[in-house]
């Protein structure tokens, strides 16, 4: 079944205005490289959800992979490419069927993979943050700015004693014949 359209963690319910207007609030407030006239048609290709990604999760997601796109191929690229290199690392996928759905511009696909991603951004900062807790030393953590990153323990400094000179060995002795 679909990621996004069953009554899962995501669904979402068209006809709940304010369920709606509080997901374009939250869009809105992330900066984007389009302006938004129709959310279906403007998220259509991938990049502004690659945008989404990337201003929440910096690490998770690499932009140059992402490209405007007007082809129907183009678009389900960009899809599959966040499905596989990012969605999957969050713990979600979506299925052919929205991705389809998504491409398409089908009215409130954009809105229910948002929803889905909201929670799945919830539940991914947990799971990192629980693995920072539980593996102090493991250093870097995909998809965390720099900022939150855990540094990795400084090697100790060892001081050396202070060098003490050598006494010259004494002279040998010829032995006698």
């Amino acid at each position: 079944s679909s990621v996004v359209g069953g009554a899962g963690l995501g669904a979402l319910n068209p006809d709940d205005q304010e369920d709606l207007q509080r997901l374009y609030n939250w869009v809105d407030e992330i900066p984007l490289s389009r302006p938004k006239k129709n959310i279906s048609r403007d998220f259509a290709d991938g990049v502004l959800m690659a945008e989404v990604v990337s201003h929440l999760f910096p690490k998770l997601v690499e932009l140059h992979n992402y490209s405007a796109a007007n082809s129907v191929a183009k678009k389900v690229y960009n899809w599959n490419t966040l499905n596989q290199r990012v969605f999957k690392k969050m713990g979600f996928q979506l299925e052919s069927t929205d991705v389809d759905d998504v491409v398409n511009a089908k009215p409130y696909t954009i809105e229910k993979i948002l929803r889905q991603f909201q929670i799945m951004s919830d539940v991914y900062r947990v799971r990192v943050a629980t693995r920072q807790t539980m593996e102090p030393t493991s250093g870097h953590m995909p998809g965390l700015p720099s900022s939150m990153q855990q540094q990795p323990p400084s090697p100790p400094i060892h001081t050396s004693p202070p060098h003490q000179p050598v006494a010259p060995a004494a002279p040998s002795r010829p032995t006698p014949p």
